[in-house]
């Protein structure tokens, strides 16, 4: 297990959070509902957050064009998740918006870690260099 790739994912997904939980709350105060609200916010992050996980999180090799394709088919599954689960929560009466857009931090950087690292972003400069035993 790479301690220093993990540390990069939450670094770079961290910046990401802040700033998809805070553009939900201002969307949400603007009075969209909370679903909306979170999905607008998850979208519009996606392709800086691309470029940033895809260079500083997991160095990838992978070529440019197929893994954006995966990486929006990634997003996809998580901006499904930031829809459904306010949803699902909020419109229940089971919890606040604020606490369903944190579980939707937890849920898909879980969710994102595992599927950019073993579909994504497969060939990265780490796997380049090691030598076959």
């Amino acid at each position: 297990m790479n301690v220093w790739e993990i540390f990069r994912f939450l670094a770079v997904g961290g910046t990401g959070a802040a700033l998809y939980f805070f553009g939900a709350l201002v969307l949400n105060k603007f009075g969209l509902l909370p679903q909306l609200a979170s999905f607008i916010a998850y979208a519009a992050l996606v392709p800086c957050m691309y470029a940033a996980q895809r260079v500083v999180t997991f160095k990838s090799k992978e070529p440019i064009l197929a893994s954006f394709f995966k990486y929006v088919l990634t997003q996809a599954a998580s901006l499904l998740t930031s829809y459904l689960l306010p949803f699902l929560l909020f419109r229940n009466g089971h919890i606040s918006p604020a606490m369903s857009f944190a579980l939707v931090l937890v849920v898909t950087a879980c969710l994102n870690y595992f599927l950019l690292k073993f579909w994504t972003f497969r060939k990265t400069v780490g796997l380049q260099n090691r030598q076959p035993r």
